[in-house]
């Protein structure tokens, strides 16, 4: 696409500004997240048989939802939190909160209404919750949505890479994370407590 407003613009010899700086937006995102996809690759590697990392996760969670409040005011929509306070759990915290960070702007992008996030403890992990008033993923496409470059809307800004980096710095981190059962617009991320045994995400 940049190609051919590249190419109408020296034809033309008037360039949209404004459509070219979108192109050049993409493909600086696509840019970055194939760059974290590499590092989340190596870092798997890495980590298979190293220490974990340790995460503050509530803090995380504020931070992230922090992040995104601007851009969901923006557009008339509201994020909720029900955090609980002091978890901790296994993880780096900065590639962690790029993952919740990738979880609300999806929830902004293709869900609808509220956006509530949810963290607490249930026995030995910790169990974040991001659900929206969207109708969300049907069952039989929740896993592709996943792959890399699967899009939910494929006329969409996405580039299709924002949960495939969300489930490698989760799995990375010991965890597991995909929609609830019977509940097409929750995504959940399951976490090793700090010291707790890994999780097996239901």
């Amino acid at each position: 696409m940049l190609d051919l407003r590249l190419q109408d613009a020296r034809q033309t010899g008037q360039p949209d500004w404004p459509a070219l700086n979108m192109e050049m937006r993409q493909m600086r995102r696509l840019v970055g997240q194939l760059l974290e996809l590499a590092r989340q690759d190596g870092a798997a590697v890495e980590h298979r048989d190293g220490p974990l990392q340790r995460a503050n996760v509530s803090r995380v969670a504020r931070e992230a939802t922090a992040a995104l409040l601007p851009l969901f005011e923006a557009q008339g929509r509201s994020i909720e939190v029900d955090i609980a306070e002091g978890l901790e759990c296994r993880g780096n915290p900065d590639q962690l909160r790029e993952a919740l960070v990738n979880l609300l702007e999806n929830a902004l992008v293709h869900g609808a209404g509220e956006v509530r996030l949810t963290l607490r403890a249930q026995g030995g992990e910790v169990i974040l919750d991001i659900a929206d008033q969207g109708d969300g993923v049907p069952s039989e496409l929740q896993e592709a949505m996943f792959q890399r470059f699967r899009k939910g809307r494929q006329g969409s800004e996405g580039t299709g890479l924002g949960l495939a980096i969300v489930r490698r710095i989760v799995e990375n981190a010991g965890g597991r994370v995909g929609f609830v059962s019977g509940r097409a617009n929750v995504l959940r991320i399951v976490l090793a407590r700090e010291g707790a045994a890994r999780p097996v995400c239901t």
